[in-house]
């Protein structure tokens, strides 16, 4: 499967701006929980911070694949020839699988 990182250009500017700002400001909050180290990010928060970032990456990527009102709204009507499903899918497989790591790492961790 080759996936074509043109779709993800298909959203439009300020959608892709907030994707992006949420996804860091929520791994740099978290990498700062250990008192100015990046330790904090593997902290049990900051596990649950990334783990919940993640999940709301992975409930955007599937939400923009799969419900077509909310492509309306988020898909540039001139970018829309690089619009395929696939590459959110994918997005929204590995931001799942990395939520899951992130909220079972603790918990394997504490015991």
């Amino acid at each position: 499967m080759k996936l074509n990182w043109k779709s993800f250009l298909s959203l439009k500017i300020p959608v892709i701006i907030t994707f992006v700002v949420i996804w860091n400001a929520g791994f740099i909050y978290s990498a700062q929980l250990g008192e100015g180290a990046f330790s904090g990010g593997f902290t049990p928060l900051g596990m649950k911070i990334t783990g919940m970032v993640c999940v709301a990456a992975s409930i955007f990527s599937f939400s923009v694949a799969f419900i077509k009102p909310f492509q309306n709204m988020v898909i540039s009507e001139a970018r829309i020839q690089n619009f395929s499903v696939k590459e959110f899918y994918f997005l929204a497989l590995v931001a799942g699988v990395l939520a899951i790591s992130r909220f079972t790492f603790p918990a394997i961790a504490t015991q």
